[in-house]
C-alpha cells in the first residue's frame, strides 16, 4: 500500500497521517487537535521557520495562510487569551498579525509605523543630503575654522 493509501484509508478511520524524521505516523485528530498549537503547526510542519524554508516555491503563500488561520482558529476553539509579542498585554480589540504570524495590538503597531517612518524619513534625508549626512549643511561653502589662516600652514 503508497502513501496515498495510506493518508486516505486513515482519514476514513477519523485519523491523520504526517510525515516525521522516522516516515510517515498516524495520529486521531483529535489528539492532534487538543495540542497546544505549538505542537499542532509543527506536528502539520506549518510553523512559520519550516514554511518560510521553502519561500521560492509558490505553495508556500498557501501554506502560511494555513498556519494563521490554524493558529487563529486554535485560540478561538481553546479561547485562549490573545497576547501582544510586543508589550506581551492581552489584545482586546482588533488584533494584527505580522509577515511571520506574530500578534500586536493596536498600540505597538502605532508604535511600530511611527518608529519604521522615522527611519524611512532619516533614510531620505541621508539620500538627499550630498555629503551623505543628514544633518550636514550644504547651503553654502564656508570655513568651519574662519580664525585659522588657509593653506597647509608649511612655509617654504
Amino acid at each position: 500500500m503508497g502513501i496515498k493509501e495510506i493518508v486516505l484509508e486513515e482519514a476514513k478511520k477519523g485519523n491523520v497521517v504526517i510525515m516525521t524524521i522516522e516516515g510517515p505516523a498516524v495520529m486521531a485528530i483529535d489528539d492532534i487537535i487538543n495540542q497546544p498549537t505549538d505542537g499542532l503547526l509543527y506536528d502539520l510542519n506549518r510553523t512559520p521557520e519550516g514554511i518560510l524554508t521553502f519561500i521560492n516555491d509558490p505553495r508556500w503563500v498557501n501554506d502560511f495562510a494555513v498556519y494563521l488561520v490554524i493558529k487563529r482558529l486554535k485560540e478561538m476553539v481553546d479561547g485562549s487569551k490573545i497576547i501582544c509579542e510586543n508589550c506581551h498585554k492581552e489584545i482586546k480589540g482588533k488584533v494584527f498579525t505580522t509577515d511571520d504570524g506574530y500578534h500586536l495590538c493596536r498600540k505597538c503597531v502605532r508604535e511600530i509605523n511611527k518608529e519604521e517612518k522615522k527611519n524611512a524619513d532619516f533614510k531620505r534625508a541621508i539620500s538627499e543630503s550630498p555629503s551623505g549626512n543628514p544633518y550636514a549643511r550644504v547651503d553654502k561653502e564656508e570655513n568651519p575654522y574662519p580664525n585659522m589662516p588657509s593653506g597647509n600652514g608649511l612655509s617654504g
